[in-house]
């Protein structure tokens, strides 16, 4: 590595020690479950350095990369940041995804996403860049969200933009031939990403893939068995006590949902909105459900957070009853059926003595309920099948983005998080509620996309891209320990291909900014991500074959009909 043996010791102090260039506090994390795609971003970063041009339109962006007839047009929110460049260095660009609107903050801290990258671009004079993902934010390149007009919206349409987007950046800036773009992204941005790298050799250098679930999938029971082993992990505060304790919770919900005398336990339980008999519909079952274990998800777990529900640490002490007097019974009670457990096959109900409970001790599925008021702040749980039907069939550009990432799920890569009997689920599987049906179900009456076709869509999206198995070199994946995501990316490493695995870690967590918090195996990922962009700065590019954009088509591969 010719890079400098001093600079990248000074890097990777600043970066253990959280204190590069005194990044802000990290901004809420923006995932794909329902409340975390519902947080929004902060107000837009001011004073900005001089060479910082915010929301910038590039207003000739293709509506059909695909369709050389179709000559329209639109306009695309994109950044950049001039601050650190170089003449002849590289460009890191933040590939935007499905998340809420990017504000300038993402060229200048990098947000969550892309903070190490803004760290690493000082370090290497890179020019940075950002570019909004079609129909979200504020890009929107059509005047609705009619499905007619969400055929537009694809990972390969995506793609194509960044390709185009490229070619507009170089010629506008005069950057040379040579230049080396790298591509960052988290979570959905991390598989466009990668992709991009895969599709587009001879325009991409490099990509940073984190929490990337390349391996599209219909029916995701890797998911919630990630979540199982998440809250076992003692590491981040989890235990097989507090596993056992969830299961028993969703085994009484279960029980109680099959009764209309156990349905009004549960709505006076769990708040559910509308009251009495709001669970009477049997459509509701698996949206209660499904919000019922929202507050344990692992997937943006933080030590360091400070709400009184929002880690495992702190919702596992909920779901033992420490937070009360009978610590010490109810605990070893606890730790008494997870040893009942081991042994036994996954995803069976648990068997529970409730002559063990004290009489005074709150039943697992209150304590469960207890969680879920914590977390929601007083909210009522919003399981009416009526009023989600309703949101994901809002065309409106105001109202309707939760619409636009579920038609992606639909029409291109499933990721629904079941939870079948026979699994390590360790919420509800008897009855069946959360079934791979009623996630068809919704495609069908949003977007008339039947199951069938969305098991074909997911099977020719693996075709276009390779799923892990991507031919493809220069791609570093990253995953984190207690991500449910990680299930669907790539942990093996290959030669070309490395990948990272970071215990412990959430959601492409080692992409925000540092903080004197961070544990010492995120921290290591950030400078092994370092060295690793250091050393792919030294290899020779791919242009040497260089395509022109008018090649668009036929080297980003198969364009699959919608």
């Amino acid at each position: 590595m010719r890079a400098s043996a001093v600079v990248w010791l000074a890097l990777a102090l600043a970066l253990a020690l959280g204190t590069v260039d005194a990044l802000p506090p990290r901004a809420n994390r923006a995932g794909h479950s329902l409340a975390e795609r519902r947080a929004k971003r902060g107000p837009a970063t001011r004073g900005l350095e001089a060479k910082l041009k915010t929301e910038q339109w590039f207003s000739q962006q293709r509506l059909d990369h695909f369709d050389g007839g179709d000559t329209r047009v639109w306009s695309q929110r994109c950044f950049s940041n001039f601050t650190f460049y170089k003449p002849g260095g590289p460009v890191f660009m933040c590939v935007g995804g499905e998340g809420p609107a990017l504000d300038p903050s993402v060229v200048v801290t990098g947000d969550e996403h892309c903070a190490l990258m803004v760290i690493l671009a000082k370090k290497h004079g890179a020019l940075i860049l950002a570019l909004e993902h079609r129909f979200y934010g504020f890009s929107h390149p059509t005047p609705d969200l009619s499905t007619e007009n969400l055929r537009f919206l694809s990972s390969q349409q995506a793609l194509a933009d960044l390709a185009l987007f490229h070619a507009y950046i170089s010629s506008e800036h005069s950057l040379p031939a040579e230049t080396k773009w790298i591509t960052f992204g988290g979570s959905y941005p991390g598989m466009l990403a990668a992709w991009a790298r895969s599709k587009f050799p001879h325009l991409i250098h490099a990509a940073v893939s984190s929490s990337a679930p390349v391996q599209a999938v219909a029916n995701m029971q890797g998911y919630n068995d990630v979540t199982a082993g998440a809250l076992a992990d003692t590491a981040v505060g989890g235990s097989a006590a507090c596993v056992a304790a969830v299961q028993e919770a969703f085994h009484e919900l279960g029980v109680q949902m099959k009764t209309p005398a156990g349905r009004r336990r549960l709505e006076g339980l769990f708040n559910v909105c509308g009251g009495a008999e709001a669970l009477e519909p049997p459509t509701t079952w698996p949206l209660f459900s499904e919000g019922a274990a929202d507050p344990l998800i692992p997937q943006s777990n933080d030590p360091a957070c400070t709400d009184p529900a929002c880690d495992i640490a702190r919702q596992c002490k909920i779901m033992l009853g420490e937070t009360s007097s009978r610590v010490h019974r109810r605990s070893s009670r606890w730790a008494s059926v997870s040893r009942m457990q081991e042994g036994g096959a996954p995803g069976a109900a648990p068997v529970f003595d409730d002559s063990e409970r004290p009489r005074s001790a709150p039943s697992a599925l209150a304590l469960l309920a207890d969680l879920n008021k914590i977390a929601r702040g007083g909210e009522c749980l919003d399981a009416s099948y009526e009023a989600n039907v309703a949101m994901l069939q809002n065309t409106t550009l105001a109202g309707g983005w939760e619409r636009v990432w579920y038609y992606q799920t639909c029409a291109e890569f499933g990721f629904y998080q079941t939870c079948d009997p026979g699994t390590k689920c360790p919420f509800t599987t008897a009855p069946h509620l959360n079934s791979l049906q009623t996630y068809y179900d919704l495609c069908q009456l949003a977007f008339n996309i039947s199951g069938g076709e969305t098991e074909g869509r997911v099977a020719e999206t693996n075709a276009v891209y390779g799923g892990t198995a991507l031919g493809a070199t220069r791609i570093l994946f990253v995953n984190g320990g207690v991500d449910p995501w990680r299930a669907q990316s790539v942990s093996e490493p290959r030669p070309d291909l490395p990948s990272i695995f970071v215990p412990h870690a959430s959601h492409h967590f080692w992409t925000h900014p540092p903080r004197p918090s961070d544990t010492s195996e995120t921290v290591n990922a950030r400078v092994q991500i370092a060295y690793w962009v250091a050393s792919v700065m030294d290899t020779p590019s791919d242009r040497a074959g260089h395509h022109g954009p008018s090649d668009l088509a036929s080297h980003h591969g198969p364009r699959v009909e919608r």
